[in-house]
Protein backbone atom coordinates (compact mmCIF):
# COMPACT_ATOMS: atom_id res chain seq x y z
CA UNK A 1 0.00 0.00 0.00
CA UNK A 2 1.28 3.40 -0.92
CA UNK A 3 0.69 5.54 1.71
CA UNK A 4 1.98 8.79 3.62
CA UNK A 5 -1.02 8.95 6.33
CA UNK A 6 -0.43 11.42 8.70
CA UNK A 7 -2.72 12.73 11.41
CA UNK A 8 -3.36 16.30 12.29
CA UNK A 9 -0.59 16.36 14.48
CA UNK A 10 1.80 15.01 11.42
CA UNK A 11 2.25 12.57 13.31
CA UNK A 12 2.92 8.64 10.88
CA UNK A 13 -1.22 6.90 11.15
CA UNK A 14 -1.09 3.67 13.48
CA UNK A 15 -4.12 1.81 12.54
CA UNK A 16 -2.45 0.11 9.63
CA UNK A 17 0.05 -2.23 10.59
CA UNK A 18 3.27 -0.81 9.25
CA UNK A 19 4.17 -3.98 7.60
CA UNK A 20 1.52 -2.90 5.17
CA UNK A 21 2.69 0.97 4.99
CA UNK A 22 5.07 2.71 2.80
CA UNK A 23 6.01 6.04 3.61
CA UNK A 24 8.13 7.57 0.30
CA UNK A 25 8.09 11.21 2.06
CA UNK A 26 11.14 12.88 0.53
CA UNK A 27 12.40 10.07 -1.14
CA UNK A 28 14.03 9.98 -4.57
CA UNK A 29 11.62 7.78 -6.34
CA UNK A 30 11.29 7.09 -10.21
CA UNK A 31 9.27 5.43 -12.62
CA UNK A 32 11.74 1.86 -12.08
CA UNK A 33 11.26 2.13 -8.50
CA UNK A 34 7.52 2.48 -8.85
CA UNK A 35 7.05 -0.12 -11.01
CA UNK A 36 8.84 -2.40 -8.96
CA UNK A 37 6.97 -1.57 -6.00
CA UNK A 38 3.85 -2.61 -7.54
CA UNK A 39 5.00 -5.58 -8.72
CA UNK A 40 5.67 -6.38 -5.20
CA UNK A 41 1.97 -5.00 -3.99
CA UNK A 42 0.57 -7.28 -6.29
CA UNK A 43 2.38 -10.43 -6.12
CA UNK A 44 -0.21 -12.13 -3.25
CA UNK A 45 -3.98 -11.43 -2.65
CA UNK A 46 -6.11 -9.91 -4.93
CA UNK A 47 -5.65 -8.28 -8.36
CA UNK A 48 -7.25 -5.05 -7.19
CA UNK A 49 -5.61 -2.93 -4.13
CA UNK A 50 -6.50 -0.14 -2.28
CA UNK A 51 -3.92 2.73 -1.75
CA UNK A 52 -4.58 5.81 0.07
CA UNK A 53 -1.96 8.62 -0.74
CA UNK A 54 -2.32 12.87 -0.76
CA UNK A 55 -1.98 15.13 -4.15
CA UNK A 56 1.06 15.29 -3.91
CA UNK A 57 1.51 11.53 -4.38
CA UNK A 58 -0.90 11.74 -7.66
CA UNK A 59 0.53 14.76 -9.05
CA UNK A 60 4.59 12.82 -8.60
CA UNK A 61 2.48 9.03 -9.92
CA UNK A 62 0.76 11.41 -13.15
CA UNK A 63 4.21 12.86 -13.78
CA UNK A 64 5.88 9.61 -13.55
CA UNK A 65 3.44 8.17 -16.27
CA UNK A 66 3.72 11.15 -18.53
CA UNK A 67 7.02 11.44 -18.47
CA UNK A 68 8.19 7.74 -19.41
CA UNK A 69 9.03 6.99 -22.79
CA UNK A 70 6.69 3.91 -23.33
CA UNK A 71 4.78 3.22 -19.97
CA UNK A 72 2.06 0.31 -19.15
CA UNK A 73 0.05 1.80 -16.93
CA UNK A 74 -2.68 4.31 -17.75
CA UNK A 75 -5.09 6.23 -15.72
CA UNK A 76 -8.62 5.29 -15.27
CA UNK A 77 -11.37 8.39 -14.67
CA UNK A 78 -12.64 9.57 -11.54
CA UNK A 79 -15.46 7.68 -9.52
CA UNK A 80 -17.21 7.48 -6.28
CA UNK A 81 -17.39 4.20 -4.68
CA UNK A 82 -19.17 3.58 -1.63
CA UNK A 83 -19.28 7.14 -1.19
CA UNK A 84 -15.49 7.91 -1.96
CA UNK A 85 -13.84 9.73 -5.23
CA UNK A 86 -11.73 7.66 -6.24
CA UNK A 87 -9.43 7.17 -9.15
CA UNK A 88 -7.82 3.66 -10.50
CA UNK A 89 -4.44 2.95 -12.09
CA UNK A 90 -4.33 0.14 -14.15
CA UNK A 91 -1.02 -1.68 -13.93
CA UNK A 92 0.35 -4.49 -15.61
CA UNK A 93 0.53 -6.52 -12.34
CA UNK A 94 -3.03 -5.31 -11.35
CA UNK A 95 -5.15 -2.67 -10.36
CA UNK A 96 -4.60 0.40 -7.51
CA UNK A 97 -8.05 2.00 -6.91
CA UNK A 98 -6.37 5.62 -5.17
CA UNK A 99 -8.07 7.53 -2.59
CA UNK A 100 -6.40 10.61 -1.77
CA UNK A 101 -6.55 12.35 1.79
CA UNK A 102 -6.05 16.14 3.10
Amino acid sequence: MLTGLRDAAGSSATRIPAANRTDLAGAAFGYDDFELHMLEAFRFGSQEKMGFCGNRAILTIQRMLRLADASTFEWGPATKEFGMDVRRLFTPYGTLVLKTHP
